[in-house]
């Protein structure tokens, strides 16, 4: 019954251009319909199921009206990271599943700074989504490991959603599972082998040089790398993050 009404709720509040008590109603199910999504289409490694997504896209699109009127006037600081972190996710599948298929975000001009999706009651690129509204706001570098771009080269898609009460732990997670997958963060030859993400937003991650970015790494490495190695960036893999 519980399910039911909430439901029917949720319905008034996607077809109403007020805000009254199924408002809040589709916001506390939001953070609840994120997960339900990402533990449905995201694999343990990080993988969409995008033509699952294309044949299905109910909750992708309740999500997506959900995100557009989303009301952040009394949002702690925990609410609205979480809310940008899944709603950054959730638009970029968005805007794959609508041109899907498709090799890789790249091949879609403008995918993140021309195109836009209405986000908490305002049009926004997902760069804007990303950077003005969530990563640059909350000055938090371990945004990098949950932020993610639709490649095969960004940090591992996590498989469930982020929430307020949780995302202190959940970005901690993300950022250690990262820096300890041998696939992102690369030893070769005595050299450590690193993402572009470390070069494009190094000053996110140190105010110095390499010494102090192998120094950020090792604060989630079990196995340490020593500060001398030559660090190296490999090229970024832009093919999209597909099962």
């Amino acid at each position: 019954m519980k399910i039911i009404f909430q439901t029917l709720l949720l319905t008034t509040f996607l077809n109403s251009s007020s805000y009254d008590m199924s408002a809040q109603i589709a916001q506390e199910a939001y953070f609840e319909l994120s997960d339900r999504f990402f533990k449905t289409y995201v694999d343990e490694s990080g993988n969409v199921a995008y033509e699952a997504i294309v044949k299905n896209s109910n909750t992708l699109d309740q999500l997506t009206l959900i995100i557009g009127k989303y009301d952040l006037t009394k949002a702690s600081e925990a609410e609205s990271k979480a809310f940008y972190t899944n709603a950054y996710n959730l638009l970029v599948i968005k805007q794959i599943v609508e041109r899907y298929p498709v090799k890789g975000p790249l091949r879609v001009n403008g995918f993140f700074d021309k195109l836009k999706n209405k986000v908490a009651g305002e049009e926004l690129t997902l760069n804007q989504t990303e950077k003005e509204k969530n990563l640059y706001v909350n000055g938090d570098e371990r945004l990098h490991f949950a932020l993610v771009c639709g490649a095969k080269g960004c940090p591992p898609l996590a498989n469930y959603g982020y929430t307020p009460e949780n995302i202190e732990s959940q970005l901690e997670d993300r950022t250690r599972i990262a820096l300890n997958n041998n696939l992102f963060v690369r030893e070769n030859k005595g050299n450590i082998e690193l993402s572009q993400i470390f070069s494009w937003y190094k000053a996110d991650f140190t105010n110095s040089g390499d010494t102090d970015l192998i120094r950020y790494i090792n604060k989630y490495r079990t196995n340490q790398i020593p500060e001398s190695t030559k660090v190296v960036y490999y090229e970024y893999n832009w093919n999209l993050n597909t099962q």
